[in-house]
């Protein structure tokens, strides 16, 4: 696995202030995970979740 942006969330660079984008470094990661999470769902529900009618 390469260097992903929980990279930043180690060795103290959220806790020292460090941002991504304007953002805390903490927030700017949950917030880019929960689009993925929320993109997956969409997808499923396009895709796969299809009513039987």
């Amino acid at each position: 696995m390469g260097a992903g942006p929980g990279l930043y969330l180690v060795n103290d660079y959220a806790a020292g202030g460090g941002t991504l984008l304007g953002m805390p470094a903490l927030y700017a990661w949950a917030v880019g995970w929960c689009a993925v999470e929320s993109g997956v769902i969409i997808a499923a529900y396009l895709t796969v979740w299809k009513s039987e009618s």
